[in-house]
C-alpha cells in the first residue's frame, strides 16, 4: 500500500503539464526538475525504511537463518506409513521425538557419553 501511494506521489500529484497551460512546451525544465525530486523523495523514504527494518531484525535479532543452526537432525526411521522418530540436537543435548503429519511428539530426552572429537582415544 505505502509502494502505490510513493507512486501516486511521484507520477501523480497535480503538477500542471505545459499541455494544460496552453502554450507549446520546448525542452526540459520546471516540471522535469519537480517529477525528477519527487522521485528522488520517494526512494530515500523507501530507502530510509528498509534500512530501519533491517536495523529492527538486527537489534532484535529476527534474521530466519540464524534459527536454522539451533536443531540438527541426527537420525530419522520411518516407523509406520508417514510417522517417523527422529534423534535430534538441540543447544547441545539430543532428544529422541516421533514425528507425525500433525504434531512431533517428546519421547525422551537422551543422555549419553560426553563428546569426543573424531580419533580421540576412550
Amino acid at each position: 500500500m505505502l509502494v502505490l501511494l510513493l507512486s501516486g506521489f511521484c507520477l501523480g500529484g497535480t503538477t500542471p503539464t505545459a499541455k494544460d497551460s496552453g502554450y507549446e512546451y520546448k525542452g526540459t525544465g520546471y516540471l522535469t526538475v519537480v517529477y525528477a525530486l519527487k522521485v528522488i523523495v520517494a526512494i530515500s523514504i523507501l530507502s530510509g525504511i528498509a534500512y530501519g527494518a533491517l536495523k529492527l531484525m538486527k537489534k532484535y535479532n529476527l534474521n530466519p537463518a540464524a534459527f536454522n543452526d539451533e536443531i540438527k537432525l541426527k537420525a530419522v526411521k520411518t516407523i509406520l506409513g508417514d510417522k517417523k522418530a527422529a534423534i535430534i540436537e538441540a543447544r547441545g543435548r539430543e532428544y529422541l521425538v516421533a514425528i507425525s503429519r500433525d504434531n512431533i511428539t517428546l519421547i525422551a530426552a537422551l543422555e549419553g557419553a560426553p563428546k569426543t572429537k573424531k580419533g580421540a582415544s576412550k
